[in-house]
Formats: C-alpha cells, structure tokens, sequence
C-alpha cells in the first residue's frame, strides 16, 4: 500500500515539475479531453489559419473540451454545437457557462494509472472465492506427477 502511494506521488510531482518549465498546460474534464468543461459565445466571426482550426461565427455557442496554456498564446479546442470541432484563441470568445473543473491532462492521466494500479492490486490480493477454489485442482497438476514419477 505504501508502494501505490509513493508510485502515485511520484507521478503527480512529475507532472507538477515538468507543467512549470514553460511548457504548454492542456487543461481538461477528464482523461481524453471529451467532456465538456465550459460554454463560451464567439465574439467574431473566426479567420481560420489551419484545417485544425475552429470556424464559427459570431455569436455561435461553442463547447469547451480543452484548454492550451503557455508559450505565447491561449489556445482552446471546442466544438461549435452540431458542428465543427477544432482549435480556437481563447481572446475570440466569451466563456458563459462553466460545466465541470479543468485539471492538467498529466494530472489527470496519473491519477488514472494509479486507479488502475489500485484495481489491479485489489483483484490480485483478493481471496479466492468458494467456486474460484473448486475450480483449482485438488492433487498435483500433471507436470508435478512426472516428476514424481522420474524420481
């Protein structure tokens, strides 16, 4: 138990180290990026640059799903709603509704590793159940008959 939660701090300290040297926080609702973590209204129509790039119209409702930080600009990534997704500068829109907390993608991928370490180590120390049992052999398994046998 010890182990998970030095394993666990390790990892969130990595990602506390390494989201303070200048690079680019992409801030999140969940793991993959999918939820929704605000509402915003576009302020104008946008001027796409990229493919990747959000085009919406002003006064389009869009779904925030990210939220890029650092370096020399603030860019969100949302989708304009029943339309397009894509990447937008947050200066271009007004945030209206905040749906859920935003946390560092890092972050919230360790403390995912470490849930999944948990489970695992819960089902590995987990007794065995009565028809988990009936299920193991009772006398020894085939290899440790021949080897009885040979000596």
């Amino acid at each position: 138990m010890l182990f998970r939660a030095v394993i666990a701090a390790a990892l969130v300290l990595q990602c506390a180290v390494s989201c303070t040297h200048g690079q680019r926080i992409r801030l999140c609702a969940d793991r993959g990026c999918t939820n929704v973590i605000s509402e915003a209204v576009a302020l104008e129509d946008s001027q796409v640059v990229h493919d990747r790039y959000l085009q919406c119209k002003k006064g389009d409702v869009i779904q925030v799903l990210s939220k890029i930080s650092g370096g020399n600009q603030e860019l969100w990534e949302g989708k304009v709603l029943g339309g397009a997704s894509g990447y937008f500068q947050a200066s271009t829109v007004e945030e209206t509704n905040k749906i859920a907390e935003a946390f560092p993608q890092q972050e919230l991928e360790a403390t995912w590793r470490a849930e999944q370490a948990k489970q695992l180590e819960d089902r590995l120390l987990q007794p065995a159940t009565p028809q988990q049992q009936q299920q193991q052999p009772s006398g020894p398994t085939e290899g440790q008959q021949q080897q009885q046998q040979q000596q």
